[in-house]
């Protein structure tokens, strides 16, 4: 169209070719990248002591804009490594869970209450090939005995008494991940089979 003007839009509508101060750019805007073009600015004539100020305040963000993505890469390295220590049996055991992360085979992780078995079991998946696959947890003592082989294996409708939709087990939940049973030495033999 030759009588459309320069800086309109196909539709119709009216863009300016150029951002102004506080605008962003379309393209920038669909990529997700807003981020303001301009922070401060000052009027003519000004004070020395006005563009000092200026000049600090932008520091102190830039300042606070790295140690925030310092403090996030930290935070993601923490959750990556979920266990941390440098005594030589902390290290052992991150060797152990690295050696045993790359089998595709069930583990068994033995310790006393509240000793880390879980965090052994995610660092164990976070390092395997099944990392991008759920990792769903279940407490054997959350789940009475009664409804143990539902719960774990899932059930079709109509299968049981009361069952009046299919449900998923757990089992089937972590297909592709990871499961870890807490508590499973408190199952009954017959279903540990």
């Amino acid at each position: 169209m030759e009588n459309q003007r320069q800086g309109d839009a196909k539709d119709g509508s009216h863009r300016p070719r150029h951002p102004g101060p506080h605008q962003q750019r379309d393209d920038d805007e669909e990529q997700g990248n807003i981020e303001p073009l301009v922070y401060d600015y000052l009027t003519k004539p000004f004070s020395p002591e006005k563009l000092f100020s200026i000049v600090r305040n932008i520091s102190q963000l830039r300042s606070a804009l790295n140690e925030n993505t310092e403090l996030k890469q930290r935070i993601q390295l923490l959750e990556h490594n979920s266990i941390i220590g440098s005594s030589q049996s902390m290290r052992k055991l991150q060797e152990t869970v690295g050696a045993i992360a790359h089998n595709d085979s069930t583990v068994l992780i033995e310790g006393e209450s509240a000793t880390g078995k879980e965090l052994v079991a995610r660092a164990s998946h976070k390092a395997s090939l099944r990392r991008e696959g759920p990792f769903v947890t279940v407490s054997r003592s959350s789940i009475p005995e009664s409804l143990l082989e539902s719960e774990l294996f899932g059930h079709e409708k109509g299968a049981i008494t009361g069952a009046l939709k299919r449900h998923t087990g757990y089992f089937e939940r972590a297909h592709g991940g990871t499961l870890f049973l807490d508590d499973i030495d408190d199952v009954p033999l017959g279903m540990q089979v």
